[in-house]
């Protein structure tokens, strides 16, 4: 609660210190005499902006300070404002910006007025006072559980349902494009033994030319390598014994001779395999067209294509399981949705006795105000089609403050009072 405020230098307020006490605090004064000022000072210390007329005649300095205290902790807030137009303000002197001050501040009062946005009378927060009196804030806590829950039930319902519509919508696109996908193995590795086999194809000729070339300069005629390499080997046998050098040299020689010997065999092997083939060459280069088509299509690369037809064969199995959960999901929904209407209305018929014994409570308090003629009426409504965090109840409070008079919604009634309310903290400034 507010336990003290003091006003240095603000408009017609020279120097003052209010003390409060807990309960209903009342200043009254002659029109002029500065209620409305601490009011408003009250509103500045809790962070709205100076302006400059607030600034007391042939002053420098304004102060406005008050101090708070909670379960016996005490919170001083203090705000300065220069001539200059400078302003500072500090928690327990340390120092704040404006914005993080109105954060701090703005549950530590609630603030009525005239002419100001006022939560008493803004009819969505009449059913949270009527709430705060009544004694069922657990099942509060399990109404709002329940209906955080369908929310969430709804919100995965509709997300899902909307994926799958999508999923729907691009069926007819994902089936085409898997016929182009599937036309051939996907795979990085397939596509470099197409692309190998293709080089093959296209330079049979020459392949072909060169190998039969090369056999011959190895195999065939009087100066063919193996001839003489054979005739090179029998030159030095007989004498490899006499020497290590020389044996050394023998040994290499029979060694080349079996290494070419090989390279002779798989020359011959190669050669025989490669084959002047049009047709296949043909069909071979329409494979890679194709690869290189989905590359563009699909992302670059064989890499990406290959993820792109996982992602497709993804989906489609998704569409199947997404209707499975829809159906579960709807269950589910439906069994908390029965829940949360029960909870509701459990709540509603007890907020309609609590409503019966606040009005009570408020009109014996109007009777000790010596406003006998007024009269005080809650009304409560059901909507089950709007049905939020709190229920399906709509609350609004009525009044009638001369006799005879009709009641009507305290919004239209209330006007020229000035309060500030924190439980159960009450200052009303009336004239």
């Amino acid at each position: 609660m507010l336990h003290s405020l003091y006003i240095k230098n603000f408009a017609i307020i020279d120097e003052i210190n209010v003390k409060f006490e807990n309960g209903l605090n009342i200043i009254t004064g002659e029109t002029g005499a500065g209620k409305t000022l601490i009011i408003k000072a009250i509103q500045l210390l809790l962070g709205e902006r100076f302006t400059g007329e607030v600034l007391r005649t042939a002053t420098d300095q304004m102060v406005i300070e008050g101090v708070f205290i909670e379960n016996e902790i005490k919170t001083t807030i203090r705000r300065l404002y220069q001539l200059n137009g400078q302003s500072r303000s500090f928690i327990n002197d340390e120092p704040i910006k404006q914005k993080d001050l109105l954060n701090i501040t703005r549950h530590l009062v609630d603030l009525h007025g005239q002419h100001e946005h006022q939560n008493l009378l803004d009819v969505n927060t009449h059913i949270q006072y009527l709430d705060a009196f009544g004694m069922y804030s657990s099942d509060l806590i399990i109404l709002k559980s329940l209906y955080n829950e369908r929310q969430a039930y709804k919100k995965n319902l509709d997300n899902l349902k909307k994926e799958q519509n999508e999923l729907e919508e691009k069926k007819a696109l994902h089936k085409f494009q898997l016929n182009e996908l599937e036309m051939y193995p996907l795979s990085e590795e397939h596509e470099k033994q197409i692309a190998d086999r293709y080089q093959v194809l296209a330079n049979a000729e020459k392949i072909k030319d060169s190998l039969s070339a090369s056999v011959d300069i190895i195999d065939n005629g009087q100066y063919s390598i193996l001839k003489r390499m054979n005739e090179l080997k029998r030159n030095i046998h007989g004498i490899e014994n006499h020497n290590d050098k020389i044996s050394e040299v023998y040994d290499r020689i029979s060694s080349n001779l079996i290494e070419l010997d090989d390279i002779l065999k798989i020359m011959h092997d190669i050669n025989m395999g490669v084959s002047i083939n049009n047709a296949e060459l043909k069909e071979i280069n329409e494979i890679l067209n194709h690869f290189e088509l989905l590359k563009r299509k699909y992302g670059g690369s064989m890499a990406s294509v290959v993820q792109y037809y996982n992602d497709i064969q993804v989906a489609e199995e998704k569409t199947d399981g997404n209707n499975k959960e829809i159906q579960n999901l709807s269950s589910e929904l439906l069994l908390v949705q029965k829940k949360l209407s029960l909870q509701a209305e459990l709540i509603s018929g007890k907020r309609h006795k609590t409503a019966l014994e606040l009005e009570t409570s408020i009109l014996d308090n109007l009777q000790q105000l010596n406003m006998p003629n007024t009269d005080f009426k809650i009304r409560l409504s059901i909507d089950a089609d709007k049905m939020n965090e709190l229920g399906i109840d709509i609350c609004e409070y009525f009044i009638s403050t001369n006799k005879g008079e009709t009641s009507r919604p305290l919004s239209k009634i209330i006007s020229g009072v000035s309060c500030i309310n924190q439980s159960p903290f009450l200052i009303s400034l009336s004239s």
